[in-house]
Order: structure tokens, then C-alpha cells, then sequence
């Protein structure tokens, strides 16, 4: 039977704590509820603007090096839910703010800079951070200590476990909660004999590790461990390391590494099959690559292509973000969209209005508060919530979401089925609250 960690099942499905915000101006605001037509006499009154001392939300985004393209749809997410957030009256009749992004140019000790840049000399009252697990880690304490509530989308699961502390919350996914997600199908599925390849730094790692862990419950073997130096160009003696005996290849790299990683598999002549986490190959063109990554099994944490969840919440999120159908950038279709991750941001601006608004939050005088406010928080599907129900564990500030499970067919990502978010939960390591 599953588990409900950190909550009771009884409490985890009654009724959601947190309510969808009626918003009113653009097909985003707009979407999904039926409305009774306005009579042609009279016109919606217009939401006024708001007034008062702004609210500051910072950005710590990987603008330049490996991980680019995150931060290129994280500061678009981030600008688009800003927008309507003011476009509603602001937060609390205050007015939004948008300071950066600050580029973290995907290094852990620039990124930490960046967060003390944000919080002493930009005024951020709060920060929506990076991508880099090591950037997260890094600039953990830097949110304790100058009181600043923190959003890190690094996905190692130390961030909200060993490594991090009550002013952070995450609510996207991590490494361990993908695993619990997909762990069981894959190893039922695919096979018990697995090589397993990674970037060598806190998040290739912290997948080792966990992964790991599941293939021994279920009484499998790591066959080869093979962790890719970060920078790495010539990959032959990494993938060369890579079991004959492997029934699959468990893969978690990133962006042109990925591209490096399968060519130099197929090269070889590899034939074991394929998983990966969507991390691994988010912002590329899976059908420029259909050739060598054809058939390939990858869990999602929001479908890329619309079909995969077509509901009039991410149809809007979309339009606001600028993402076209097969998730692509409606001016660059070149462009794709790191589907998987940019919602978190989105989500958080809308998460922080709930908030603020719920517990009368004015200042960082009274982020204890707001803090207190977030620990335990449901969301469920709707305009502020596009990528759908949330829960947010108090113990440990990791929110818990569905999940989907696709296959590249034909070069496109294909979503076979939806998990949902009970599926990944896992007992707490840790409790914040006590903090």
C-alpha cells in the first residue's frame, strides 16, 4: 500500500488549502471557467493599479554557460507571471517588481555572489534561484542568514534535505522524488542489470545515488558506475566504461552533453536501452536527434507537447510564455522550451501572492509568518497553478506534483501515462520546522 509521507491520507485528499485566484484581463487571465457574457451597456470595470512600496522578486538564473537555456525560460516565465500578478492589482495592492536576472554564468561560487547581489544591493525581498544544484547549495546559508526566503529548482535531493534550511522551499521536483515517480516501472520494465552515467557534480551524483538505492530493493545491480567530468568533450572513455551485460543505461546529463553522450552510445555500437529523467534532454530537439534517441523512455514534469496535458490552464501558461503547441518558441521554433522546469517559477510568483495575502506579510519583519504560512500549503490545478496539484511538506519544504512518463516516437515525445504526486512521496530526512 502507499504511503503517505508527512501527511495523512484522510488530509492529503480533502479539500485544498489553497484557492485559485480569479484573475481578469488578458485569454490568460481569462481561461477555463465558463462566465455569463457582459451585456453590450456595460463594461468590466478595470482592475486598479497598484499602489504602495513595491514588492521585489529577484531572479538568480544560469544566463550564460551549460545551462543557458534554463535560464533564458525561467527569466520569461518569471517576467510573464509578474505581469499578470500586477495586471490583477499587484500583491496585496502593492506592485511587483522584477529585479535581474542575475547571472549565476552556471558556477556555484559566482552564483552565491550573485544571491548577496540580489538581497544587499538590489533590495530583493525574495529570490526564485537557480537551476545548478551547486549554486543552490552555495547560497542556502546566504537565505538564512540575511533573512531573504529562497526558491532554488536545483534538483539534488540534499537542497531540501541535509543542505538546506527553513528560509528555502522548492517547488519543483528533486532527484529522489523523481525516482520514487519512476523507479518501480522502469526496473519492472526494463531490466535489473543497469550502467548508470552522470554528470560528476551534486546533481549526476545525488541520481547515482539514489537510483542506486532503488535497484538494490528491487534486487538489481549496478553494473558501472560512470560519472562525466563536467566540461568533458572527447566522451569514448566514459561511455566505454559502460557494462555489455547492462540490460539498460540509466543517463543524467545535461544539454550538449546529453548530444555527446548519445552519438558517442550509438558510435559504439551500444545497444542496452535508454532512460533518462527529462532534465537530461530539456531544451533539445528530440526529433533533430531521432536517430540516435529513438524509443527512449523519460519521465516529465510537465509534458513538453501540449497534447500531453491539454487542459485551458496550459494552454494559457503556454500563451503567456510564448510556447507554441510541440513546445517550441513561437518566434524561434529553433528554440525549445525547458518544459519541464519554467512552470516552477511561474507557479512560485502566484504562490508567494496566496501567501502573502493569506498571512498579512508586509516586510521581512514577518517572514516567520509567511514561512509558516507556506509550510504545508496545497495548491490545486488551476491559472496559478498550470502543472497542476501540489503539496507542500512542511518537515522538509519539498512540494510533491504529478509526474508523466513518455517515449520519444517518431522523434517526439509521446506521454504514455500521468503519476500522480502520491506515487513519489518518501519519508522526511529532515524537520525545518523545529529550526
Amino acid at each position: 500500500m502507499r504511503k503517505y509521507y508527512g501527511v495523512t491520507r484522510r488530509d492529503f485528499l480533502k479539500g485544498v488549502a489553497v484557492g485559485s485566484t480569479l484573475l481578469l484581463g488578458s485569454s490568460f487571465l481569462g481561461c477555463a471557467e465558463e462566465k455569463p457574457t457582459p451585456t453590450p451597456e456595460k463594461k468590466p470595470e478595470e482592475t486598479p493599479k497598484p499602489e504602495g512600496k513595491p514588492i521585489r522578486i529577484g531572479g538568480q538564473y544560469e544566463m550564460t554557460g551549460l545551462l543557458a537555456t534554463y535560464g533564458l525560460w525561467y527569466d520569461r516565465a518569471t517576467k510573464a507571471a509578474i505581469d499578470i500578478v500586477n495586471q490583477m492589482g499587484g500583491i496585496a495592492d502593492r506592485p511587483v517588481e522584477y529585479v535581474g536576472p542575475e547571472d549565476t554564468q552556471t558556477k556555484a561560487d559566482v552564483g552565491a555572489e550573485k544571491m548577496k547581489k540580489l538581497i544587499l544591493e538590489q533590495n530583493a525581498d525574495f529570490v526564485l534561484g537557480s537551476v545548478h544544484s551547486g549554486v543552490c547549495i552555495a547560497s542556502a546559508p546566504l537565505a538564512e542568514q540575511f533573512n531573504t526566503l529562497y526558491f532554488p529548482t536545483g534538483m539534488s535531493h540534499a537542497i531540501t534535505a541535509s543542505k538546506g534550511n527553513r528560509y528555502m522551499f522548492r517547488l519543483i521536483t528533486e532527484v529522489r522524488l523523481q525516482v520514487e515517480a519512476a523507479g518501480d516501472w522502469v526496473l519492472e520494465n526494463i531490466g535489473k542489470k543497469w550502467s548508470i552515467v552522470y554528470l560528476d557534480y551534486a546533481w549526476g551524483q545525488s541520481h547515482r545515488d539514489w537510483f542506486s538505492k532503488k535497484v538494490e530493493e528491487y534486487g538489481g545491480k549496478v553494473v558501472a558506475d560512470v560519472p562525466i567530468p563536467l566540461g568533458s568533450k572527447d566522451l569514448v572513455p566514459y561511455v566505454s566504461k559502460i557494462a555489455d551485460e547492462s540490460d539498460a543505461v540509466y543517463y543524467a546529463t545535461l544539454g550538449s552533453t546529453t548530444i555527446g553522450f548519445l552519438n558517442t552510445y550509438r558510435e559504439l555500437g551500444k545497444e542496452a536501452e535508454l532512460f533518462s529523467v527529462i532534465c537530461a534532454n530539456d531544451g533539445i530537439d528530440t526529433e533533430g536527434i531521432k536517430d540516435i534517441i529513438e524509443g527512449q523512455w523519460m519521465l516529465e514534469y510537465l509534458p513538453r507537447r501540449l497534447e500531453g496535458l491539454d487542459t485551458p490552464y496550459h494552454r494559457a501558461f503556454r500563451e503567456a510564455c510564448g510556447v507554441d503547441p510541440e513546445g517550441r518558441d513561437v518566434n524561434d521554433p529553433k528554440n525549445v522550451v525547458v518544459g519541464s522546469h519554467y512552470w516552477a517559477h511561474f507557479e512560485t510568483v502566484f504562490l508567494l501572492k496566496e501567501a502573502i495575502e493569506k498571512s498579512g506579510w508586509e516586510s521581512k519583519d514577518d517572514n516567520m509568518e509567511l514561512i509558516q504560512t507556506i509550510e504545508d500549503m496545497r495548491g490545486e490545478e488551476s491559472k496559478s497553478y498550470p502543472q497542476g496539484p501540489f503539496y507542500m511538506r512542511a518537515q522538509d519544504h519539498q512540494a510533491f506534483v504529478r509526474t508523466w512518463m513518455s517515449r520519444v516516437e517518431n522523434g517526439k515525445l509521446k506521454v504514455k501515462w500521468e503519476i500522480p504526486m502520491e506515487d513519489s512521496m518518501y519519508p522526511a530526512e529532515i524537520d525545518y520546522t523545529k529550526m
